[in-house]
């Protein structure tokens, strides 16, 4: 992050990458800092991907929501608004029907981008457990058993929500659409639709 006051010009310098037993690579760096001011932002919407994976780093839960805080604030610094929350986990799937909602992630996530003043509509993806998750446990899609399943993943979350107070986030159920068979998440247009 460029400070407000730099003076304009090039700028060089080194980033050093250590790993244990690895020893130190060393990258060169330049960053050329132009003689212009920018305007702010207006207040429109912008967003990132929640990039850190909370659930699989083995970290206090603690020390989760300081870094989901630190990455929120550090979004809010460079003029965005939202974040992707992730995905609820699901636990004890005996059928496409029956499971139980983890929304430990989710939470930690969206009270980071709430407290650190994320004010846009939050993102999350559920073409994941759509392709993957509930396709499997129904042995196809759109089928009745699949259509169920999927109608009380997202019920669950709009209730979660409700009884948090929080608004529920928008829900993305289809990443790049295009035609079927490329890769098990692509989606055509009527797939798209249904």
């Amino acid at each position: 992050k460029v400070p407000a006051k730099a003076k304009a010009g090039a700028y060089a310098g080194e980033i050093s990458i250590a790993a244990k037993g690895k020893g130190t690579q060393k990258i060169r760096l330049t960053c050329n800092v132009l003689p212009i001011e920018l305007a702010p932002l207006p207040d429109s919407h912008s967003w990132s991907y929640y990039t850190i994976a909370p659930q699989v780093l083995g970290l206090s839960h603690e020390y989760r929501m300081q870094l989901a805080l630190e990455m929120c604030e550090e979004l809010k610094k460079h003029s965005m608004n939202s974040i992707q929350i992730p995905e609820p986990g699901i636990n004890n799937m005996t059928s496409a029907t029956e499971f139980d909602l983890d929304f430990t992630d989710f939470d930690l996530v969206m009270e980071a981008a709430i407290k650190a003043g994320l004010t846009g509509e939050k993102q999350l993806y559920t073409g994941s457990v759509a392709s993957y998750t509930f396709r499997s446990k129904a042995k196809g899609e759109f089928n009745e058993q699949y259509n169920t399943g999927m109608k009380k993943y997202f019920q669950g979350i709009v209730d979660h929500c409700r009884e948090k107070g929080w608004e529920t986030p928008v829900i993305w159920a289809v990443d790049k659409p295009r035609e079927k068979h490329l890769n098990p998440w692509n989606r055509d247009l009527v797939d798209t639709l249904k």
